[in-house]
Protein backbone atom coordinates (compact mmCIF):
# COMPACT_ATOMS: atom_id res chain seq x y z
CA UNK A 1 0.00 0.00 0.00
CA UNK A 2 2.83 2.32 0.99
CA UNK A 3 4.63 1.49 -2.41
CA UNK A 4 1.58 2.82 -4.35
CA UNK A 5 1.31 5.88 -2.88
CA UNK A 6 5.14 6.19 -3.45
CA UNK A 7 4.84 5.48 -6.85
CA UNK A 8 1.26 8.00 -7.43
CA UNK A 9 3.42 10.60 -5.52
CA UNK A 10 6.32 10.00 -8.10
CA UNK A 11 4.30 10.27 -10.97
CA UNK A 12 2.68 13.40 -9.39
CA UNK A 13 6.09 15.23 -8.58
CA UNK A 14 8.28 13.49 -11.30
CA UNK A 15 10.54 12.75 -8.30
CA UNK A 16 12.88 9.62 -9.57
CA UNK A 17 13.86 9.32 -5.86
CA UNK A 18 10.26 8.55 -5.11
CA UNK A 19 9.60 6.15 -7.96
CA UNK A 20 13.09 4.39 -6.82
CA UNK A 21 11.90 4.16 -2.94
CA UNK A 22 8.17 3.06 -4.01
CA UNK A 23 10.12 -0.14 -5.52
CA UNK A 24 12.26 -1.26 -2.78
CA UNK A 25 9.07 -1.02 -1.13
CA UNK A 26 7.39 -2.83 -2.97
CA UNK A 27 9.78 -5.88 -3.60
CA UNK A 28 10.00 -5.70 0.47
CA UNK A 29 6.64 -6.36 0.79
CA UNK A 30 7.21 -9.61 -1.40
CA UNK A 31 9.89 -10.70 0.65
CA UNK A 32 7.96 -10.42 3.15
CA UNK A 33 4.96 -12.39 1.58
CA UNK A 34 8.11 -15.01 1.44
CA UNK A 35 8.63 -14.98 4.61
CA UNK A 36 5.27 -15.26 6.06
CA UNK A 37 4.80 -18.46 3.53
CA UNK A 38 7.60 -19.94 5.47
CA UNK A 39 6.07 -20.49 8.56
CA UNK A 40 2.15 -20.82 7.48
CA UNK A 41 2.30 -24.05 8.50
CA UNK A 42 4.67 -23.94 10.94
CA UNK A 43 2.07 -25.74 13.69
CA UNK A 44 2.59 -28.63 12.23
CA UNK A 45 6.22 -28.37 10.48
CA UNK A 46 9.03 -30.17 10.99
CA UNK A 47 12.41 -28.78 10.53
CA UNK A 48 11.96 -25.46 11.93
CA UNK A 49 15.71 -24.72 12.68
CA UNK A 50 15.93 -25.05 9.16
CA UNK A 51 13.40 -22.05 8.61
CA UNK A 52 14.13 -19.57 11.25
CA UNK A 53 17.56 -19.97 9.50
CA UNK A 54 16.11 -19.22 5.92
CA UNK A 55 14.26 -16.34 7.32
CA UNK A 56 17.19 -14.25 8.57
CA UNK A 57 18.45 -14.14 5.37
CA UNK A 58 15.31 -12.81 4.33
CA UNK A 59 14.82 -10.33 7.06
CA UNK A 60 18.77 -8.87 6.45
CA UNK A 61 17.76 -8.43 3.03
CA UNK A 62 14.12 -6.55 3.67
CA UNK A 63 16.22 -4.51 6.18
CA UNK A 64 18.86 -3.68 3.06
CA UNK A 65 16.49 -2.94 0.83
CA UNK A 66 14.32 -0.38 3.16
CA UNK A 67 17.42 1.04 4.37
CA UNK A 68 18.05 1.86 0.25
CA UNK A 69 14.24 2.69 0.06
CA UNK A 70 14.21 5.45 2.69
CA UNK A 71 17.65 6.57 1.79
CA UNK A 72 15.92 7.60 -1.59
CA UNK A 73 13.34 9.28 0.19
CA UNK A 74 16.02 11.25 1.98
CA UNK A 75 17.17 12.69 -1.66
CA UNK A 76 13.41 13.23 -2.21
CA UNK A 77 13.96 15.45 0.54
CA UNK A 78 11.00 13.59 2.62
Amino acid sequence: MYSRFLKEAAEITSNRALEEAAEMIFESGKQFTELGLMFKDAEYATKIPERISKAEHHFVKISEMEEEAFSHLLRAGL
